[in-house]
């Protein structure tokens, strides 16, 4: 069998196109540039692919502040790196969607090639290649790649001083490598400067000095430490200087979690018995174990956090055996890092209890496991089959083909079940944004637009942002009355957030998203489909034990014909359902309905709205709309 696999790898390298591409790829720079190419244009087609519309929260957050708008918590504005980056975008490309789009474009390429140089720092420039490929086909990076989040633009900065940290590490020069040192202690600074959260981190970096057990690490490290240290302090002199306390940046970061802190004390910091020391290690594991995108597609029964963690414990057990110091440095830095974000304080709330697991907040160990993985395959590979190299290819072609096949079949399952990009047509903003123009092209006014988080993206994502855009963070309980004149884009029934004096009008829906308009009863409305709360939950409580409902309607037609009228009863959490449906009884131009519906229970009930259509191309009246929640021996006026 292994005759047959070098015979016919035998064949290939013969091939004339195999013997033409030797010559240029002898050097190893070419090699360089060329993987560079390819990581290039992959990354280019899977970011297209990935790409999805703002979130709306955080992300815009960043955004505004970078234009100078006073947006989002204390935090946010002190991610001085991150902003910095969104400035210079604006600066170019203006307040629109492609200074948004290229910062998390240029962070996420810069974050798959600083894995390509850290791997290269163990391996070949084809191990290289699989690794920053593996880390591009992660779901977690998939998912936040295209968002502009502080998450992997302070991982970018991580990754590339830890890697000039390594490479000065390996210098071959007796000296101190300044160079590698200043540019470790700027990027792991530029890190801090962008994410604050990421400085315990740094304290991993012990761990290779420990592994070494040499006075060289140990200067290096110091070294790196200092350039640290000396721009932080530069920056507390310029918070003084500027807001008149040295520690902004850290009472700002701690303002939003000072409640969690509170309470910790308050209870004695002692942890939930549903919650322990043991459950807060493992969480993270467990959670990747049965997340359905990083470990739902599988190859030979495992997925591809499976493939990941063994290669890991692979890589851990060759690096121990063979005395690899770096590579085992670098897993005390990995394994640091894993324990210092899974025990933070701040991560669980001592009385809820409340444990936080996104797989975002532990990118740091996500990232480096390819870059790990190789690594330990390669010192594998120098150790028994140093005199064999014919089977050391085949080996490294193996494993390498397997890996790459993993992580494509993640990718790409993930591409199947996620429907929120805009290659799959998941683009609210720009529909709302259709609607929008449609309905003022046919002469209606719009004073507000009121939709979901998203929207908060409109103002940069629409060509002519004049009309006031309101975001909601939920639809209901945002303590926001809707008004006259708003086109509002929901996904829950308007009957849970309208108020009960005003009209609504259906003007349609696309991608589970309904648009409505709100108006006045008594102004004049042309056909359509509308609806209108009949009674509020605090109506409905009065009457425990069931309530029916008596409509008094009449309506004033011009060229339009009433369809039959539905009431619906809304509860929690459960479809709106039909309580009674009545027809209209026409004198002349009049439409009246004087009827009682059944009795409904009024347990869980949270509202009971009335709906309607009307046909043709002229208009209608609303002359006297009257609701009466009724019960057997009283009732209620609403």
């Amino acid at each position: 069998m292994n005759g047959r696999i070098f015979s016919a790898l035998g064949q290939v390298r013969s091939l004339a196109i195999v013997r033409l591409l030797q010559r240029p790829l002898a050097s190893e720079r070419r090699r360089e540039v060329l993987a560079i190419a390819v990581i290039v244009c992959v990354f280019v087609a899977t970011f297209f692919e990935a790409q999805r519309i703002p979130g709306g929260a955080d992300d815009c957050a960043y955004f505004e502040i970078a234009a100078g708008r006073d947006s989002g918590a204390p935090h946010h504005q002190q991610r001085f790196g991150l902003i910095g980056t969104v400035k210079l975008a604006q600066a170019v490309f203006g307040y629109t969607s492609l200074a948004y789009y290229s910062v998390p474009f240029v962070y996420t390429l810069g974050l798959v090639l600083a894995c390509y140089f850290a791997a290269r720092t163990f391996t070949s420039v084809a191990l290289a290649v699989c690794a920053a490929l593996m880390v591009l086909a992660l779901p977690t990076i998939l998912t936040q790649g295209t968002w502009l989040l502080v998450d992997i633009p302070s991982m970018v900065w991580i990754v590339a001083g830890v890697t000039l940290f390594m490479r000065a590490l390996t210098a071959g020069d007796e000296r101190l490598p300044v160079r590698y040192v200043v540019g470790s202690g700027v990027c792991l600074y530029v890190a801090v400067l962008t994410k604050e959260s990421t400085a315990p981190l740094l304290l991993g970096l012990g761990c290779f000095p420990l592994a070494l057990r040499s006075k060289r690490s140990l200067q290096i490290l110091l070294g790196t430490a200092a350039v640290t240290a000396s721009l932080e302090l530069c920056e507390i002199g310029a918070m003084w200087a500027v807001f008149g306390d040295p520690l902004h940046r850290l009472h700002a970061s701690t303002s939003e979690q000072l409640p969690y802190m509170e309470r910790a004390l308050q209870s004695g910091f002692e942890l939930p018995e549903q919650v322990t020391w043991g459950s807060l290690a493992t969480r993270f594991l467990l959670d990747m174990e049965n997340d359905a995108s990083a470990n739902g597609w599988r190859l030979l029964g495992l997925g591809y956090w499976d493939w990941l963690v063994a290669s890991f414990f692979l890589g851990l057990t060759v690096a121990v055996l063979r005395k690899n110091q770096l590579l085992l440095g670098l897993c005390g830095f990995v394994f640091w890092s894993y324990l210092s974000l899974s025990l933070a304080v701040v991560s669980f709330d001592p009385l809820t209890p409340m444990v936080i697991t996104k797989p975002r907040y532990f990118l740091v160990v996500l990232v480096w496991l390819p870059v790990l993985a190789v690594a330990g395959w390669s010192c594998l590979w120098h150790w028994p089959w140093e005199r064999r190299q014919r089977e050391k290819s085949a080996a490294v072609i193996g494993v390498a083909a397997l890996t790459l096949c993993v992580a494509y079949g993640t990718a790409r399952n993930f591409f199947r079940q996620t429907p929120y990009t805009l290659r799959k047509g998941y683009d609210p903003i720009t529909n709302a944004y259709a609607a929008l123009t449609a309905f003022t092209r046919a002469g209606g006014e719009v004073k507000r637009i009121v939709g979901p988080k998203p929207l908060r993206a409109a103002k940069f994502l629409w060509p002519e942002p004049q009309i006031d855009v309101y975001w909601r963070p939920r639809e209901q309980g945002t303590g926001h009355r809707l008004r006259p004149a708003d086109l509002v884009v929901a996904q829950q029934p308007m009957a849970l957030q309208a108020h009960p004096r005003y009209l609504w009008r259906s003007l349609g829906e696309t991608e589970g998203d309904h648009y409505f308009y709100i108006e006045r009863p008594k102004s004049p409305h042309p056909g359509g489909d509308y609806g209108m709360v009949a009674a509020t939950r605090s109506h409905l409580l009065r009457h425990p034990k069931g309530a029916r409902l008596h409509l008094n309607l009449r309506f004033d037609l011009h060229r339009t014909t009433p369809e039959p009228l539905k009431v619906l009863l809304h509860r929690e959490h459960r479809e709106p359902v039909v309580i009674a449906t009545f027809e209209w009884m026409l004198k002349g131009r009049r439409a009246l309905i004087s009827r009682t519906t059944p009795v409904f229970p009024t347990g869980d009930a949270e509202a009971v709205s009335v709906e309607f259509s009307m046909e043709g191309p002229g208009r209608f009246f609303i002359e006297k709309l009257d609701f009466e929640v009724r019960a057997k021996k009283r009732s209620t006026q609403p």
